[in-house]
């Protein structure tokens, strides 16, 4: 057992601080890293206020907190190949306790960072690519169709207009955006924006460009697309709005029946509203495969890492959920753990 200075939480709902947390024994297929930098994700405060715990393992407290990480691997377990000590590496971890000074990682959501791309970059990825990119492969969307996707400059929007364009090879990529941010979205692949806050985005989508051979709602709005929008047959993929209960089954997430029952009542309105389209939720679900894949197109430049803000050391973890819950977020939030060691 190892301790570590880690931003904790006591109870659900409260405060943020920082204090201690108990890593358990190494495992055989584990790396220890210490961190370097850390990014904060949705998921992350929704934990923290107990919203998840119906889908997520109640917590032990002191709880850690985030899940996307960067570092220096101080140590490999018995059975770990592929790294080394000294290796930089980023993870979507399966446990939550990533903003801290060191934490434990499985091997198999982690990835070495190539040398051109910096810690903030490489923590700033996991979640928000592998999101997007495992949205896009559900969604089937093929080379030179259409897509709209609702929220483009977010967090997993700024991912998806990118690879949707330059990955996927879309051929019409149409997105939601408030004004301000229209030649920011067209920069990262967007062919034409809605403005939301000049009306019903999706029928002025469904009227200029539909309908579309996929559409993704990254913000939770579901249950107001389809119809014009969308193609018959084709999906109306979401990470925001209700599950249903097989895509817990997706990701080998097993899930009580009564849990299956709410869900499945649910996400009925929006499989409803989706026609003639057909409805799909998507978990992600992280694999160093695909990471490994997305930090490439990183290194390449075929995909920029968006960095709205950054915050230097534990300490600064309530400024830094500030400006994520505020919703003026343009990118992803990024920790530095370690300031006077890490490189921009």
């Amino acid at each position: 057992m190892k301790d570590t200075k880690a931003v904790v939480f006591e109870k659900y709902g409260g405060p943020l601080k920082v204090g201690t947390l108990q890593l358990k024994t190494l495992g055989a297929q584990q790396i220890f890293v210490k961190v370097y930098a850390a990014s904060l994700n949705p998921i992350d405060y929704k934990r923290r206020d107990g919203h998840t715990t119906s889908f997520i393992t109640d917590d032990e407290f002191p709880a850690g907190i985030c899940y996307d990480v960067s570092g220096i691997v101080q140590e490999i377990g018995s059975e770990v190949t592929g790294f080394k000590v000294g290796d930089r590496v980023c993870a979507r971890s399966n446990q939550a306790g990533t903003l801290a000074e060191y934490c434990n990682v499985d091997t198999s959501v982690a990835v070495v960072i190539p040398e051109n791309v910096s810690f903030i970059h490489a923590a700033a990825l996991p979640l928000t690519a592998i999101t997007a990119y495992q949205s896009l492969l559900r969604s089937e969307i093929k080379e030179g169709e259409s897509i709209f996707i609702a929220g483009g400059s977010g967090g997993v929007g700024v991912v998806a207009l990118q690879l949707a364009k330059h990955v996927f090879k879309a051929g019409r990529v149409v997105t939601s955006c408030s004004g301000k941010n229209a030649d920011f979205c067209k920069s990262l692949g967007a062919d034409d924006i809605v403005d939301y806050k000049e009306g019903n985005p999706y029928r002025m989508a469904a009227e200029r460009a539909g309908p579309f051979d996929a559409v993704f709602d990254t913000v939770g709005d579901a249950a107001k697309m389809g119809g014009d929008l969308i193609k018959p047959g084709k999906r109306v993929i979401s990470i925001a709005a209700w599950p249903q209960p097989d895509s817990f089954d997706r990701i080998d997430y097993p899930i009580p029946f009564s849990t299956r029952v709410v869900l499945g009542i649910a996400s009925l309105r929006n499989k409803l509203i989706a026609r003639p389209g057909v409805y799909d939720y998507v978990f992600s679900k992280t694999k160093a495969e695909d990471l490994n894949k997305l930090i490439r197109y990183v290194s390449d430049g075929t995909l920029k890492v968006i960095i709205d803000s950054t915050f230097e050391g534990l300490a600064k973890a309530n400024e830094a959920f500030e400006k994520l819950e505020s919703g003026h977020v343009k990118g992803k939030v990024v920790i530095v753990v370690r300031p006077d060691e890490v490189q921009s």
